[in-house]
């Protein structure tokens, strides 16, 4: 009678260890989907916007592009880029954290040196102060989150 038992019982456990196989499968499988899921959706809740085109500024051609990207959290930034008149290459000049806040002012002196001003922003992310077409000035009023981590690139 105890050997019949036995083998019951253990016919129980195999099943039982079938099953929770089963439970873990189905369930790393979700948290596997979720994940994919969830970073398909982050990668393409951004949308950039331009917000601001100067062209042909002695010489140069300016856009600024706002970008918000609504996932888990919030985030929004505004980038300058710059070109000169006939060249389709842009390049990053200045990257920050502006919210709802005005757009900077820019201006090109007579020996091609640019001034960025703005009376706020968050924080900033880049920043260049040479380009190789001449050097690049903030005056910025204030940063609201000076201690945020900025990249100077130059």
């Amino acid at each position: 009678m105890l050997a019949s038992n036995w083998g019951h019982f253990m016919k129980l456990s195999k099943t039982r260890l079938i099953k929770i196989a089963v439970y873990i499968s189905c369930l790393a499988a979700l948290l596997v989907g979720g994940y994919l899921l969830l970073s398909m959706i982050r990668s393409h809740a951004c949308i950039t916007e331009t917000r601001k085109t100067i062209s042909n500024l002695s010489g140069f051609n300016f856009e600024i592009t706002e970008t918000n990207c609504d996932t888990l959290a919030k985030e929004g930034w505004i980038t300058i880029f710059a070109s000169r008149v006939g060249e389709n290459r842009k390049t990053l000049l200045f990257e920050y954290d502006g919210d709802d806040d005005p757009l900077p002012d820019i201006r090109v002196s007579y020996d091609h040196n640019i001034t960025i001003s703005i009376p706020v922003v968050a924080s900033i992310h880049t920043q260049h102060r040479k380009w190789k077409y001449g050097t690049i000035e903030y005056k910025i009023g204030r940063i609201a989150f000076p201690s945020v981590e900025k990249k100077n690139v130059d």
